[in-house]
């Protein structure tokens, strides 16, 4: 999400998103009160080249683009656990964010190994599988039946 009132017109997000995701997705329109960020030429983010990792939203110093996913936690009612993202072989450093035993936001630490505190789309925003009630528990192994059953 967008809160432009919050935005202070830093540039770290545009900055971000050219010179670490190579692409063109945000841009400053002014400088001064009039100014204010917004997807490149005015399009919807997926009209523009944004890969939706949410590095923009990790650089913003003000809160002024935010996870809407994470609306509603307490930083008081959060505990962190630092994992491995899994979704491929880089090996990324997570920060999970969880609160009432969900994950409610994924992060990572600036200068984390590997992901030097970038993520891709991925590791940032799919953790729904976690609680998907179709997750396998735990191994199977097809019997002499052909059936699946717990190992």
């Amino acid at each position: 999400g967008l809160d432009a009132d919050n935005c202070i017109l830093c540039n770290r997000c545009v900055r971000y998103c050219e010179e670490v995701m190579l692409c063109s997705a945000l841009t400053l329109t002014d400088k001064g009160p009039g100014g204010h960020i917004q997807p490149t030429r005015g399009e919807s983010f997926l009209d523009t080249d944004c890969e939706l990792c949410g590095g923009c939203v990790s650089t913003c110093p003000t809160g002024a683009l935010y996870d809407k996913r994470a609306l509603g936690t307490h930083d008081d009612a959060v505990a962190k656990t630092t994992t491995t993202c899994t979704y491929c072989g880089v090996g990324c450093q997570l920060d999970l964010h969880v609160q009432d035993n969900k994950i409610v936001k994924v992060g990572t630490k600036i200068g984390a190994p590997v992901s030097e505190g970038n993520l891709c789309v991925k590791g940032r925003f799919a953790f729904d599988f976690v609680d998907h009630p179709d997750r396998l528990t735990a191994p199977l192994v097809r019997n002499d039946a052909g059936e699946l059953v717990e190992a």
